[in-house]
């Protein structure tokens, strides 16, 4: 009865919303031109990055020629990310194909009255989230020196701003299973650990439709993630009403930073898991759903090669109290590598910003010069990976060394300068 209300609410407004579409839709940016259906391997090769090797491939569920893509020029699209592989709910053509209009296409991609896929570890997350899904699974074998692997994406739906706060909770997942994971873990994460669902990430408001009557609220809101949000042309416009300020029906207003069908979006996430077992293979899954019904879409583009594995590096902060003139203590000695101490045989370490009079060394060791006057000074400094380096040094953290420096005083058995 719900799905009918919305479905008849919707298509009364269809016609308005066709006359006055030109008038309100904007093209900030350049469409992508995308490749609909690539197979498993191209798949794979688009999102292996440094320190892994991605092999097979399953398309458990999901149409490959019409809800998987890949395209370059995410960035004159207006996303963070320039190369990406795509998985969305609706059709390509629609998602990828125009810029936002306010209705959401009645995009079903696997019928209107379809029965759904259960993925199990989508369902654990939402566990209505079983429409238009797409769920592909992949091995990765990691670098012999990496414990660390992580993922960068975006996510978007037609779900915001209307539906914030309501049980039509879009979700996706990065789900990875394999050598010390009890289970499965899910990588879609943000940075609170919260999975990345349209309640979870958001403009930080409820929308309109989270005060119908005859929807349920979902009491999982969260709006606290609001600086991970990207508006893409909806309304912002709020009102109160019984259970608080909402935000009015949506009109799309505009501008449309990126131009892709969704309403909103998250900024670039990067989500990593780290305690792997150096050199193991692991079964990693992509699935991403709509929840409740399938008519409007979401998706996740990935950004490509951005499955990297890597060892786990943690630098630090310092703090020493010494003379002048004299030598501190290794940065590296409480910095870690894979969990075990960092040193000079698996790190590199070399100066971020290193005040005047101060010298770095390549042991870790800071020189203080003999004339630097007293006070505190700090030294940022970088640790990378010297077992495995990379071009793009994947793998370093930053810290910095507090130096508290202290003037030299004079004793008894000191020798008074001689004054002509």
């Amino acid at each position: 009865m719900i799905k009918t209300i919305r479905e008849l609410f919707y298509s009364s407004l269809l016609l308005t919303a066709f006359l006055t579409f030109e008038s309100t839709k904007v093209q900030a940016q350049t469409l992508v031109n995308y490749e609909s259906g690539p197979s498993n391997s191209e798949i794979n090769a688009a999102l292996e990055g440094p320190g892994v090797s991605i092999s097979g491939g399953t398309l458990h569920h999901g149409d490959r020629n019409q809800q998987i893509a890949l395209f370059d020029g995410g960035l004159a699209a207006g996303l963070e990310q320039d190369g990406v592989v795509f998985f969305g709910t609706g059709r390509n053509y629609n998602l990828l194909g125009s810029t936002n209009n306010k209705l959401a296409n009645n995009d079903w991609v696997q019928g209107m009255y379809q029965t759904g896929y259960y993925d199990p570890d989508l369902v654990a997350i939402e566990s209505n989230a079983i429409y238009d899904v797409v769920s592909y699974s992949f091995d990765v074998k990691i670098a012999n020196n990496a414990t660390k692997l992580s993922i960068t994406y975006q996510f978007g739906s037609e779900e915001y701003p209307d539906y914030v706060g309501t049980r039509y909770n879009d979700v996706f997942g990065f789900f990875i299973s394999g050598p010390g994971i009890n289970g499965t873990e899910n990588l879609a994460k943000l940075p609170n650990g919260n999975p990345t669902t349209v309640n979870k990430v958001n403009y930080g408001i409820r929308g309109i439709e989270a005060f119908n009557p005859l929807l349920v609220p979902d009491l999982g809101f969260d709006g606290s993630q609001s600086d991970l949000y990207v508006k893409n042309g909806h309304t912002t416009n709020t009102s109160f009403g019984g259970w608080g300020t909402y935000i009015n029906r949506n009109t799309n207003p505009g501008p449309f930073p990126v131009a892709v069908q969704f309403n909103g979006l998250t900024k670039s996430i990067t989500f990593g898991i780290t305690r792997l077992t150096p050199g193991e293979t692991y079964r990693f899954k992509i699935a991403v759903a709509d929840t409740f019904d399938g008519r409007y879409d979401c998706g996740v583009f990935v950004k490509q090669n951005s499955i990297i594995a890597t060892a786990d590096i943690i630098a630090n902060d310092d703090y020493y109290t010494v003379d002048q003139g004299t030598t501190t203590p290794s940065v590296l000695e409480n910095d870690t590598y894979n969990g075990g101490t960092a040193n000079t045989s698996n790190v590199n370490v070399s100066g971020v910003s290193v005040p005047n009079g101060f010298t770095l060394n390549n042991n870790g060791t800071i020189s203080v010069g003999s004339n630097v006057e007293p006070g505190t000074y700090e030294v940022l400094y970088q640790i990378c990976d010297a077992v495995y380096p990379t071009e793009e040094n994947l793998e370093c953290d930053t810290a910095t060394a507090y130096i508290t420096v202290e003037e030299v005083e004079c004793t008894a058995g000191d020798v008074a300068p001689e004054i002509n």
